[in-house]
């Protein structure tokens, strides 16, 4: 059976979101979280109010970095972190929609991307931890996006966040080829196989997005899903 090198591809760190506990101020003077602490010249401009030298209540938070604007958060602010249904755009087309916990995204919440893909589900401290169900009315056999998902690959646990994903993702992958290796599975046998691990690498991609080969890596699943659909059609009958 073919095996692809998912290891390599998903040996990737992911990049916290923001640095709870660091504060700076806005255009009014209030407190904010600082979320871009570690980039160049942050500054905020808060539409809200200020209580005790927080920025609290209902507001729109501008980012800029270094004079350009970075991302644009409606919401709500406690003692100057956003908590609770929010909407966050960034100037680089992301788009977030769901509840923010201390300014990280946590709680239940869709994720768009500038390509115009999407992640929702449950957030926790910026990473996507356990997606949501294929919608009801998606094609039976396919997720919500269009792509064959199996009902062995849709049961897998990858909740845990995105390591965890990696770790489950790569072990059932590994289960499905010591299984082929003993099996005389034939060409069609081979080909569902492969199916199911270009499945599988697209799930744990869309667990990923906060690494920077998260689309190559489903890509990479796509392509095997079609070539071994592809093989399926003509060899399965």
């Amino acid at each position: 059976m073919k095996r692809i090198g998912l290891a390599s591809l998903l040996a990737v760190q992911v990049s916290t979101a923001c640095l709870a506990g660091e504060f700076a101020r806005t255009d009014k003077g209030c407190q904010v979280q600082d979320w871009n602490s570690q980039r160049a010249n942050p500054s905020y401009i808060w539409s809200g109010q200020c209580t005790g030298g927080f920025a609290d209540g209902k507001g729109i938070l501008l980012s800029l970095v270094d004079g350009q604007v970075f991302s644009t958060t409606e919401g709500t602010m406690r003692k100057g972190s956003f908590n609770g249904p929010a909407v966050i755009q960034w100037a680089k087309g992301d788009r977030y929609e769901g509840e923010l916990q201390n300014g990280a995204l946590s709680g239940h919440g869709k994720y768009r991307y500038p390509d115009g893909t999407t992640a929702s589900g449950v957030f926790n401290n910026s990473q996507l931890v356990q997606a949501d169900a294929p919608a009801a009315s998606a094609v039976a056999g396919q997720g919500a996006d269009g792509a064959a998902v199996s009902a062995e690959v849709a049961a897998v646990d990858l909740s845990g966040g995105c390591q965890a994903a990696q770790q489950k993702g790569q072990a059932y992958m590994e289960r499905l080829g010591q299984e082929a290796n003993s099996q005389d599975l034939g060409i069609c046998g081979s080909a569902k196989a492969m199916h199911k691990v270009g499945e599988m690498t697209v799930r744990v991609a869309e667990l990923c997005h906060e690494i920077p080969t998260w689309t190559q890596l489903r890509d990479e699943g796509q392509r095997i899903i079609r070539e071994s659909q592809q093989t399926m059609d003509g060899s399965c009958g």
